[in-house]
């Protein structure tokens, strides 16, 4: 059987497509077993913060999950377009409409817990700052992993530098912010020598003002107003993908109309 021009060009779209799915989600599973077989720094930073949680603790199974689901799916809808299979496309169509159906329960249920979420996160780093931070700035740490989002956005304290008063860890001395808290000489080199940080003002952690350190900013703020700034990107991305989702619902349905009526392949 022969597609006319139209639908021709709406097949191979439809294959280009799912090819890009799969070699996203092929790269998902490899990012995700790299990451589970090195036990990435950042995934164990993770765990160790947001303890609470199974879904985080579990990051590198759930994109490798993500990873099969994808590849499958962009599988199951290059065969699809390139065999012209009615069964194929039927299935691949149910499953991208499922898809959006739950992105769009999911953007509704976020929607909705969003106040619920942050309070939670909040209250479990203070937590985690209070019986965890210790004032090493080792790496591989939670100590680490504040201080390098400390450093990085300019803040101090998820909501105030005196969250550090309660860091039972912590030698704090005479010390009333961490160093991380303080202006940097070499801010750029933090991330790769934490050890060798210099506060541009010698007194900063203990006498910290307004000019010397970041205890005017909160880290919850800061990375809320990066967030806010980037997010123009984020909608564009999801609404692109959601586009594309329904661009690709659309075509399968159309190809699987006119194979039925010309009794294309099952």
């Amino acid at each position: 059987m022969e597609l006319n021009c139209g639908l021709k060009c709406l097949k191979y779209l439809l294959f280009a497509f799912n090819l890009i799915i799969c070699i996203v989600g092929l790269a998902a599973v490899i990012l995700g077993i790299v990451s589970m077989v090195q036990d990435d720094t950042l995934f164990n930073l993770l765990k160790l913060t947001f303890d609470q949680s199974t879904l985080v603790q579990s990051s590198s199974l759930i994109i490798i999950v993500t990873g099969v689901i994808l590849f499958l799916l962009g599988f199951v809808g290059c065969c699809g377009a390139y065999k012209e299979s009615v069964c194929m496309l039927i299935i691949y169509a149910s499953i991208v409409l499922i898809i959006i159906i739950i992105e769009i329960a999911g953007i509704a249920v976020a929607a909705a817990f969003q106040s619920q979420v942050t309070n939670e996160l909040k209250s479990g780093l203070k937590k985690h700052i209070a019986e965890d931070y210790d004032g090493s700035g080792s790496k591989d740490t939670f100590t680490y992993f504040i201080d390098a989002t400390q450093v990085q956005f300019d803040c101090c304290g998820v909501d105030s530098y005196m969250e550090f008063a309660n860091a039972t860890k912590w030698s704090r001395m005479n010390n009333t912010i961490p160093l991380s808290c303080c202006v940097l000489k070499n801010k750029d080199d933090y991330a790769d020598n934490p050890s060798n940080a210099v506060a541009v003002e010698s007194t900063c952690q203990e006498n910290p003002t307004a000019t010397n350190s970041h205890i005017g900013k909160s880290c919850y703020m800061s990375i809320k107003d990066f967030a806010m700034n980037n997010a123009r990107n984020i909608i564009i991305i999801g609404v692109v993908i959601l586009i594309v989702e329904v661009i690709c619902f659309v075509i399968a349905v159309c190809l699987c109309n006119r194979l039925r009526k010309d009794g294309g392949s099952d």
